[in-house]
């Protein structure tokens, strides 16, 4: 069973939005039913973003390029 990041998102989103899992109990529960591999169960209990992050094979990687005008630009406008 391949694991997307839609899983992922869905479970956070649920975790987010359900005052219900704030309980313990519940939370378990929630994790342990939830469509996940168990290193991300472990990661979610953990909150370890880094781990998490590492399980997932369809996460994009979005870089940043800060654009800054040459020095020549500045003087032109």
């Amino acid at each position: 069973m391949e694991i997307t990041m839609n899983n992922v998102v869905t479970a956070l989103t649920q975790l987010a939005s359900d005052s219900q899992l704030l309980n313990e109990s519940n939370f378990e529960s929630f994790i342990e039913e939830a469509d996940l591999t168990t290193i991300q169960k472990v990661a979610i209990e953990a909150k370890d973003l880094d781990i998490l992050k590492e399980t997932v094979r369809d996460l994009p990687d979005i870089k940043c390029v800060p654009i800054v005008p040459a020095e020549d630009d500045e003087e032109n406008q």
